[in-house]
């Protein structure tokens, strides 16, 4: 008996001995792990300014390599304070040595608001956004609804009677004779800002752009003020650094325009990026500046002492030519550039500067005006219109250049005795029409047979006026010393 029961006691393992202090150690462990997990669930505060901390901002959450989150203000001004007083930092919890770059931001999944009725306002712009869904999840099902009806009503239409209504209602419109809506420039906009003084005007019709010199008051800076012509509320200002009033402006064929002035600079600009591309010292003010038309990288521009400089954008550092009238220069009140000949135009008339073969420029007279003060002239689709004062009338001449000529087109006179400081012309069609300011602060706009409309402009004197046509729509632009005036044709 007892020999059977030693063996079924051989059928059992022999106790396993389990350190007592590894027990202890493990369930300390699991304490302590279990605790930290509590103390993580509960902390939404920096330790060192016990505040919420933020997603973004200065005192976005940031941790350490050691683990221990902080505001980034507050842990940046702790490692500052440490490094000025020893030239070691450490962690504000655990002591462990840190850099000043060791901080990292970290993007938490869920942060708890530092105030909680912060979210009621929230809440109630999301109850509202579902009541609106609601409702238009409603008028989208009775839409549905009212389709299929039509859907229904068309399957039952008998084409032939459908076919006999529509002819019998054209008949009727075509027995009404009605007058033909004529079509003429609308006032669509006004628009100005306080402080500021408006100059010289250019429609750029590559970035859709009134492009308006402009003297700041309040900082006394000049630059230029740039309008969309469909919204002018989409404006901005451009620094151009020109030290005085800016006497006139030119656009390229793509985003940039050319300026200069009395603080006797030229300067090339980019009104994509609105910055000051390249810029001249020029001997005297100007008053006219032009692209050329056949070179994109020639600039050409009139001093008031009636010299012609003419320049490349790739030679930074001096000019191509310098050009002098040889006979009783005068200020130069307008130039154009275009089949390598340069159209200048002062009190006394016309001349021309025509480019050979040899890369020099030949001076030529024109006597297409004669006894006559020139006022003004405009170049524009390869022809030009000039103002003239004799006596009591204004003689305009349209006209276009032929070999190194000026062949008139036609002309007409007035007799307003109006100062005709400014002038423009457009070309709708075949037929070109010119504009240009009256007196009363009127503009008229007139073709070779007739006047086709006029215009009263209220306020201030008008500075400047100016015409595009963009994707078959025109614009037409007034612009004063205090704002701009943009209508539409239609």
């Amino acid at each position: 008996m007892e020999s059977e029961l030693i063996d079924e006691e051989g059928d059992f393992q022999e106790p396993i001995q389990i350190p007592t202090d590894s027990f202890i150690r493990k369930k300390r462990q699991r304490e302590n792990d279990s605790d930290e997990e509590e103390e993580g669930t509960e902390v939404t505060a920096c330790p060192l300014c016990q505040t919420h901390w933020t997603n973004t901002g200065p005192h976005r959450i940031v941790n350490l390599k050691c683990g221990h989150v902080f505001g980034k203000s507050c842990i940046d001004s702790h490692i500052k304070d440490m490094l000025m007083k020893s030239s070691t930092a450490t962690c504000p919890i655990c002591n462990k040595y840190i850099t000043k770059s060791e901080p990292r931001t970290i993007w938490p999944s869920k942060l708890i608001p530092e105030n909680d009725t912060d979210l009621q306002p929230l809440k109630v712009q999301i109850q509202k956004a579902k009541e609106t869904l609601q409702e238009l999840i409603q008028q989208n099902q009775a839409i549905k609804s009212d389709i299929n009806l039509y859907k229904t009503a068309l399957d039952n239409l008998n084409p032939l009677h459908v076919l006999q209504d529509l002819v019998n209602q054209s008949n009727q419109l075509t027995s009404i004779k009605s007058e033909p809506r004529q079509e003429r420039f609308v006032l669509q906009h006004k628009v100005g800002f306080p402080n500021e003084l408006y100059g010289v005007l250019d429609l750029h019709p590559f970035t859709f752009m009134a492009i308006a010199t402009t003297y700041k008051a309040s900082n006394q800076l000049y630059g230029l003020r740039k309008f969309n012509l469909y919204d002018p509320a989409i404006t901005e200002f451009v620094p151009t650094h020109h030290t005085a009033p800016i006497r006139d402006i030119q656009h390229a064929s793509g985003e940039m325009v050319l300026t200069t002035g009395d603080d006797k600079t030229l300067k090339l600009i980019s009104t994509s990026k609105s910055l000051v591309v390249q810029s001249y010292t020029l001997n005297a003010p100007s008053l006219a500046c032009s692209f050329d038309e056949k070179n994109p990288n020639r600039l050409c521009c009139g001093l008031s002492t009636g010299v012609v400089m003419v320049y490349d954008i790739r030679n930074i550092k001096t000019h191509l030519h310098a050009l002098t009238k040889p006979v009783a220069p005068r200020t130069i009140r307008s130039i154009a550039c275009c089949d390598d000949t340069i159209v200048c135009l002062d009190e006394d008339g016309i001349y021309i500067w025509s480019l050979d073969g040899h890369e020099t420029y030949q001076y030529s007279f024109s006597d297409f005006i004669s006894n006559e003060r020139v006022l003004s002239a405009h170049y524009q689709d390869r022809t030009f219109y000039t103002v003239t004062s004799n006596a009591m009338q204004q003689q305009h001449r349209v006209s276009h250049l032929d070999r190194q000529q000026m062949v008139l087109d036609w002309s007409c006179e007035s007799t307003m005795t109006g100062s005709w400081r400014n002038t423009t012309h457009f070309k709708r069609n075949e037929d070109i029409f010119i504009c240009y300011c009256g007196q009363d602060n009127q503009v008229i706009i007139r073709d070779e047979e007739k006047e086709v409309q006029r215009f009263q402009m209220d306020g201030a004197r008008i500075n400047d006026i100016a015409h595009v046509n963009i994707n078959q729509t025109e614009f037409f632009a007034a612009l004063s010393s205090h704002e701009l005036l943009l209508y539409k044709y239609h």
